[in-house]
């Protein structure tokens, strides 16, 4: 992974953004993005593929780490938490938001939908969930307290997860997973729901 740049971390709520991108970022991107830093929020973005001139995005971005394309989303979700955890941010964080560039952004909705997802008491909140298969949040956007952010079982949850290109093992091991772990940290069912 490169750390390209990343700016001082002060105790904001943090949105982390898998991004799939090449040269420019997305129109609609640049919105959520936009629409994240307006309200406050600490922005780390991790790309697997390479932007022209990164630096040009700091108006968007707080953090952007770009890492080699391997693992899908979840490959960067991971490199995003071990940042989190590795320089000690996570800590402080109240609320994160977990999101990638797979979904197209309205500039109608995204303010409150961020919103919405951040101000949330419950724990784990999810955008969508499914039950296909067994019911789990879909882990495209998903946002998760402080408290579910430090959990020792997110933790070695994200220590033990071994990046993979394949699709269904991804699903498994990661998004299906992913929500078990989440399910097992939260306090009550009440707090693991979507939106």
């Amino acid at each position: 992974e490169n750390i390209v740049f990343a700016a001082p971390y002060s105790g904001q709520k943090i949105m982390l953004m898998a991004l799939y991108e090449k040269g420019d970022l997305r129109d609609d991107v640049l919105v959520a993005l936009s629409a994240a830093r307006q309200q406050g929020i600490y922005v780390v973005c991790v790309n697997t593929l390479k932007i022209t001139a990164p630096e040009r995005y700091e108006g968007y971005i707080d953090c952007y780490i770009e890492k080699y394309n391997f693992g899908r989303d979840f490959g960067s979700y991971k490199t995003g938490f071990e940042y989190l955890y590795r320089t000690g941010i996570s800590a402080d964080c109240p609320r994160l938001l977990l999101i990638n560039d797979s979904v197209f952004f309205s500039k109608k909705h995204i303010h409150k939908f961020i919103a919405d997802m951040l101000s949330s008491p419950c724990e784990v909140l999810g955008a969508t969930e499914n039950y296909e298969i067994e019911h789990h949040l879909g882990s495209f956007c998903i946002a998760i307290s402080g408290g579910v952010l430090n959990a020792a079982k997110l933790k070695d949850y994200w220590k033990g997860y071994r990046n993979t290109d394949v699709r269904p093992v991804v699903i498994k091991t990661g998004e299906m997973e992913f929500s078990k772990v989440l399910k097992r940290v939260v306090r009550s069912s009440e707090n693991f729901r979507s939106l």
